[in-house]
This record gives C-alpha cells, sequence and structure tokens, in this order.
C-alpha cells in the first residue's frame, strides 16, 4: 500500500498512561507523551461507518503512520490498545491497528473519540 507522503500532513500524538512519582515519592498516574508523527486521518464510511454506528461508536477515525522500531515494539507486545491518540485537541482511544500486509511501512490504527479517557 503507498500513500502520497502530503496526505499524512496531520499532527498526531500517542500517549501512554503512566507512573510518575512526586518530590515526596508518591505515586500519580498521569498520561504522558510517547510517540509524536504525522498521520494521513479518515473517518469510517460504508459498511464499516454503520457497524461502528450500531456499536455507539460513531466518532471512529483511522489514523494512518509509518511504521515505526517504537510502534513495532508496543505492537509487538500487544500493548497498543492500553494507548491513546491526541488528534486536533481530542483524544481517541485506540482499539485496534493494522500493520498493513506486515511489511512494515505502514500502521492503521483506529480510534474512537473518548472525552473522559481516565482509568
Amino acid at each position: 500500500m503507498y500513500i502520497n507522503p502530503g496526505k499524512m500532513k496531520y499532527k498526531i500524538t500517542i500517549e501512554n498512561y503512566t507512573a510518575v512519582y512526586d518530590e515526596i515519592g508518591n505515586e500519580k498516574l498521569m498520561w504522558s507523551d510517547l510517540l509524536s508523527c504525522y498521520a494521513r486521518v479518515n473517518g469510517l464510511y460504508g459498511q464499516r461507518y454503520w457497524q461502528r454506528a450500531a456499536q455507539g461508536a460513531e466518532n471512529t477515525l483511522e489514523f494512518t503512520i509509518r511504521f515505526s522500531q517504537k510502534l513495532n515494539e508496543l505492537i509487538t507486545e500487544n500493548q497498543l490498545t492500553k494507548f491513546r491518540v491526541i488528534f486536533n485537541g481530542k483524544r481517541y482511544k485506540i482499539t485496534g491497528y493494522d500493520n498493513i500486509d506486515f511489511r512494515n511501512k505502514l500502521v492503521k490504527i483506529k480510534g474512537v473519540e473518548n472525552e473522559q479517557m481516565q482509568y
């Protein structure tokens, strides 16, 4: 699958929910940036849109990004769905991903808008 690099024009950030310790050692859970990159962003349409709408996930977007070693580690450990994507100031819970054709060139991430997104 080839994507014109000019279409990967939207800046996204993938965040991780991690433990951070304050100056006296108290643990606090907060979101931290893991990876920032440019993506092609598409909404769902047709049959896929209606399937997701029936599940109450109308605000689903697909983010297509370039493959990276850091992303590969998350996919290999099956951890990517524990993160979120920030796009245009909105939070998207990652519900799935696809290493397109297993070629390690492009990864498609599916995210559902979720304003609360707190664990």
